[in-house]
This record gives C-alpha cells, sequence and structure tokens, in this order.
C-alpha cells in the first residue's frame, strides 16, 4: 500500500500560508509535483507533522535516543556480544578433538590440526568428557549464563523497538540500531548452542558419549524465547524492507510499514528470512535429545552416509559433492564461528558507520547526548559487563572446591588405611 490522494487531502489540511510563518526553522518544506515540471509548494507546522505527510514533507528534526544509541549502549553490547564469541571459541578449543571422531570433514580437518598443536606442547591437553579441569567449566557456565543474556537482550530490545514503533516514537536510524543490535545477539546466542546443547542432552555420536542433565523445563524455556526471538526478527527484517529505507534515516519508522518493499533493502530481507529460517529450526533441532539419536542412528546413515553407494562401492562423485555443499559445509562447527565472527565485525562495522553518518547530521545538543557516558542508560548496561566477569571468578573457585573434594575422596579409597589413621 503506498500514498493515495486521501494522503495528499489530509497533509495539504496541515498547510500554513507562507506569510504566516516567521521563523521556518518551525515549519517543514512540503511539496507535491504536479507534472510538466510544476510543483505545489506549501508548509506545515514540525509538530502538525504525521504519516499522510512523508510522502511529501522533509521529517521532523532529528531527536537522539540515548538508550539506544548511546555510546555506552552500543558498547556495552558488543563486548558482550565479543565476550560470548571469545569464550565459546576457547571452550571449543579446548574440548573438540578427533580422539573422539568427528563425522564432518571439515571439522575432522581442523581437529586434526588442532592436535598436531597440542603433540607440539603449543596447546593443552583436550579436556576429558568425565573429569574436566576447572577452567573448561568455568568457561562452560560463562557461554551458558552469556547465551540466556544474549537471548534475553534481543527479545527486551525488539519488543521495546516494536512498541516504539507502533507509538510512533521511533525512528528509521534507532530502529535499525535495535535490529543491527538484535542480530548480534541472535547470532552470538545461536553460536553457543555448539556448547551448551552439549550439556542439555549430552552427546550421541560414537566415542564421545555423554549423560545430559536432561533438563527438560530448561530446553522449553530456552526454545519458546528462541522462537520469540526469531519472530521478532523476521517482523523488523520485513519492516526494513521499505525500498528508501537507507535514505529515510531520520524519518518516523512508522510511516514506512506498509510501504514498498525493493532494492537493496528487500535484498537483505530476503536474506535475513532465509537465514532465519534455516538457522533456527535446525538450532532447535539440535535441542531435542530423542531426534539427535533418531538422526544420528537411523536416518543420517541412511539419508547422506549410505546414499548413492552402489555394490558396497563409495558414493557417486556428484552425490558427495551435494552432500558436501549443502549438509557438511552448514552443520561445520568450524566453519559456524568463523562465519559468526565475520557477521559479528559486519554488524559492529555496519552499527558504528550508521551512527557516524547519523551524528554529521546531529545538532550539538542530540550528539552530546548520545555520547554521554555518564548518562543513566549509559552507565547502567556498562556495570553489568561486571556479572560475567563475577561469574568466571565464581564458578572457578566453586569448581575448584569441588574438584580438590573429589580427589580427597579419590585418596581415601586408594588407602582407606589412611582413613581409619585420621579418624583415631
Amino acid at each position: 500500500m503506498g500514498f493515495t490522494h486521501d494522503s495528499f487531502f489530509e497533509c495539504s489540511q496541515l498547510a500554513v500560508h507562507v506569510s504566516n510563518v516567521s521563523n521556518y526553522n518551525s515549519y517543514l518544506n512540503c511539496s507535491r509535483n504536479l507534472g510538466d515540471g510544476l510543483v505545489n509548494p506549501f508548509y506545515i507546522n514540525a509538530t502538525d507533522f504525521n504519516c499522510s505527510c512523508f510522502e511529501y514533507c522533509d521529517c521532523p528534526p532529528f531527536e537522539s535516543d540515548p538508550d539506544i544509541a548511546g555510546i555506552g549502549v552500543l558498547a556495552a553490547f558488543v563486548v558482550s556480544a565479543g565476550l560470548t564469541i571469545i569464550a565459546t571459541a576457547l571452550h571449543l578449543l579446548l574440548t573438540r578433538t578427533n580422539k573422539s571422531k568427528t563425522i564432518n570433514p571439515i571439522d575432522e580437518f581442523f581437529r586434526d590440526r588442532l592436535d598436531n598443536l597440542r603433540d607440539k606442547k603449543w596447546l593443552p591437553e583436550p579436556a576429558t568428557n568425565d573429569d574436566p579441569p576447572p577452567l573448561v567449566q568455568c568457561l562452560y557456565d560463562l557461554v551458558l549464563s552469556l547465551s540466556d543474556t544474549q537471548l534475553v537482550m534481543g527479545i527486551a530490545m525488539l519488543s521495546a523497538a516494536v512498541i516504539k514503533l507502533h507509538r510512533d516514537s521511533i525512528t528509521v536510524y534507532h530502529f535499525n540500531t535495535v535490529t543491527n543490535l538484535a542480530w548480534l545477539s541472535s547470532g552470538v546466542h545461536i553460536l553457543t548452542l555448539l556448547v551448551i546443547r552439549i550439556g542439555f542432552i549430552g552427546s550421541s555420536k560414537e566415542g564421545e558419549q555423554r549423560k545430559s542433565k536432561d533438563p527438560t523445563a530448561a530446553i522449553i524455556i530456552r526454545v519458546v524465547c528462541m522462537l520469540t526471538l526469531a519472530g521478532l526478527l523476521l517482523y523488523c527484517s520485513w519492516i526494513s524492507g521499505y525500498e528508501k529505507w537507507d535514505e529515510s534515516f531520520d524519518c518516523p519508522a512508522k510511516c514506512t510499514v506498509d510501504l514498498k518493499k525493493g532494492g537493496l533493502p528487500l535484498t537483505w530481507m530476503i536474506i535475513s528470512f532465509v537465514f532465519i529460517l534455516y538457522s533456527y529450526p535446525f538450532s532447535i533441532f539440535g535441542l531435542w535429545k530423542g531426534g539427535q539419536k533418531r538422526w544420528l542412528k537411523c536416518v543420517r546413515p541412511k539419508l547422506i552416509d549410505d546414499k548413492g553407494e552402489e555394490n558396497g562401492q563409495q558414493p557417486k562423485v556428484a552425490w558427495r559433492i551435494l552432500i558436501f555443499v549443502f549438509w557438511y559445509i552448514p552443520a561445520s562447527e568450524t566453519l559456524e564461528v568463523l562465519t559468526e565472527i565475520a557477521w559479528f565485525s559486519l554488524g559492529f562495522y555496519w552499527t558504528f558507520t550508521d551512527r557516524h553518518s547519523m551524528q554529521q547530521e546531529m545538532g550539538q545538543d542530540q550528539k552530546k547526548a548520545e555520547n554521554n557516558i555518564r548518562g543513566f542508560g549509559q552507565l547502567v548496561p556498562l556495570f553489568l559487563l561486571l556479572v560475567p566477569v563475577l561469574q568466571v571468578f565464581e564458578s572457578y573457585a566453586a569448581r575448584s572446591e569441588f574438584k580438590k573434594e573429589i580427589e580427597k575422596v579419590r585418596e581415601d579409597f586408594r588407602d582407606p588405611d589412611r582413613v581409619l589413621r585420621a579418624s583415631w
């Protein structure tokens, strides 16, 4: 749905006679193309602007929103997402090895490289499933905590943006900033599932059997939150598909909702839809223990491993290529980490490039407001970054103490006489 004659008529009712305009800074310049080079100019009061005037008038003066685009908020989001990626990658680095055979040739190649570095003593030996060192356990706790944080922050930010959108109180720029930050949270959260799903459902791979804690309620809550975040991302991506989205950063986002999708924004909208509709179902399926077992033991061997085999021979070359391109590449843990690092870098670049561009258009007061790191809305998210740090120290202390108790019990079993002597 686009603009109609009715929208122009409604907007023209707000017109102010030029002779009555004393201070042009308080008014918006409007015009309508009549054809044959003729233009019908008029002015409206900036406070009277509504979406019926979007096509014909300049947008109202841009107003800053430090709670969305303030330097403290952006820094907190970026640092939190970056810390999550580092913790996840470090945990994978310390736990993944070819001693527990992987079925993905890409991951197998990179795990071989890691094992070579371990043979040269450049990396520590991989953590065992039964008795991981306190550092690995701390990393797991940290990743789990940060994963929950990313999921909740993404939902909170997008929910607030949608509410402000329908209240007509958010600009295209600020809506775009929220969407970019939510994409960071979404991608990083999906990456953390590589670590935490083993703790949730265990592993069904041969040689890598791990018992799960069977936290059914936690999985259900996480899946519901993931579906909520996916739905919000789809909706916000649809909103940002307006063909002139990138040219309307200082305009109210609500005015673009029903307008034509097209151009580069439409392309990115389609890419976003494909990514969400592909990655989220697979990630949610990865949290289903029963489904994982059936896939690995029944479906996968027939659908992928043995497909194309004839008389016990190797699969046909064409089928092997298809499997590699459409299964092994998307399912590779290594490529998922590298892809998320690339998307994080792009998200960081887009967010701060947009911010820099809008700061060039802002007045000094608006610019000062969004750069004031001492404001309440800026300090709170920055201080919340201390929570993961405290989590690491608390977890390490608890895990180390628990490990000491386990070692003490083991010593008692090895030397029962020592227990008797101690009791005397």
